[in-house]
């Protein structure tokens, strides 16, 4: 998604030269940096500065390793589901995730919870 971190660091100093390519490895939501960028933006925001892009951006999906829900229900059918305390689903659009928690709501699991940015939850009355 190259939302935080050293990326953020190395995209501010090689974006915007030619001669540089861009490898993403990985599925990137639209609205992230990494999205924006797969999408063709000329111009991006780094760290508060406007960039220009000028090198290549590319896509490489083989190296995403995020499980989708038949991996989670596969993941899942191995616990107790009364065990379970709660299932946060965090990573992916939101479409795909309400979708995720409603199929796995219909395979029987509880609590199932979308957190919104910096907000706190309690699950079974711990936090």
């Amino acid at each position: 998604m190259m939302e935080a971190g050293r990326i953020r660091h190395h995209l501010k100093n090689n974006i915007s030269d030619p001669r540089n390519t861009i490898l993403i490895t990985g599925y990137c939501e639209p609205s992230t940096l990494g999205g924006k960028l797969l999408a063709g933006a000329d111009k991006v925001y780094i760290m508060g500065e406007e960039l220009e892009v000028k090198a290549d951006i590319e896509l490489m999906k083989e190296y995403s390793a995020h499980a989708d829900l038949g991996d989670i229900a596969k993941f899942l059918v191995s616990q107790n589901k009364e065990q379970i305390q709660g299932i946060f689903l965090v990573h992916g659009e939101k479409d795909t995730m309400d979708k995720m928690k409603e199929e796995l709501q219909n395979l029987g699991y509880k609590d199932i919870i979308i957190p919104h940015f910096k907000m706190h939850y309690r699950v079974n009355g711990k936090s």
